[in-house]
């Protein structure tokens, strides 16, 4: 039953946004694809973040309060694996969040069972700036967030919680540059891979 309600979903977005693509060419958009493999956006996510994570442990080395420990060592590994779970929903919240406040609220929350994963998919075109706003938001409030407090505190498990939720937003990463250097009308959220399909007026040549 729940294998069929997920193939049911996947259905649906597929479909919603076939609709989309087909009403944006109808009226004379051209599209580009900006989309990559899920297996191709998580190395490349990785690669992505390293640099954000080293300059967020050397922040918090180099230039934050003296390195301590909130209780021990071993209640604090336990209270930052239970930030990084509670972080992967947290992170499609955000994604979510600010996706339907520039759609109108056409956003889908939900839960992949192969990856053991929650998901969020965005199943209206916008605008470039509210587009790339939803995709790095977990980025800037809980990798920016965990990062700043951990300078501030000198905890050591808020400096690995922000350097994990960026290592997460690693792939947001990729897609947010690919976003800044696209340029278009409307911004369709890929249902299936990681990315978008963007839609801009075709070019007039002289």
């Amino acid at each position: 039953m729940e294998e069929r309600d997920k193939a049911r979903g996947a259905k649906e977005r597929a479909e919603i946004f076939a609709e989309q693509c087909a009403a944006l060419e109808a009226q004379g958009f051209e599209p580009r694809d900006r989309s990559m493999s899920m297996s191709a956006a998580n190395i490349c996510g990785t690669l992505a973040a390293l640099p954000f994570i080293a300059a967020v442990i050397a922040a918090f080395v180099f230039g934050g309060a003296p390195v301590r420990t909130a209780v021990s060592p071993a209640a604090d590994i336990a209270v930052f694996a239970a930030a990084a779970a509670a972080s992967l929903v947290v992170h499609e919240c955000l994604h979510a969040l600010f996706w339907a406040a520039g759609s109108g609220g056409a956003v889908r929350l939900g839960f992949d069972r192969r990856t053991f994963t929650p998901y969020c998919a965005a199943l209206k075109p916008m605008g470039k700036a509210r587009y790339l706003i939803g995709i790095i938001a977990p980025f800037v409030f809980l990798g920016g967030g965990f990062s700043v407090a951990a300078c501030l505190t000198g905890l050591w498990m808020l400096c690995a919680a922000g350097a994990a939720n960026v290592m997460m937003a690693g792939a947001d990463i990729l897609v947010a540059a690919r976003i800044v250097f696209s340029r278009g009308k409307y911004f369709v959220d890929h249902p299936s891979r990681c990315g978008f399909i963007v839609y801009a007026r075709p070019e007039r040549s002289e």
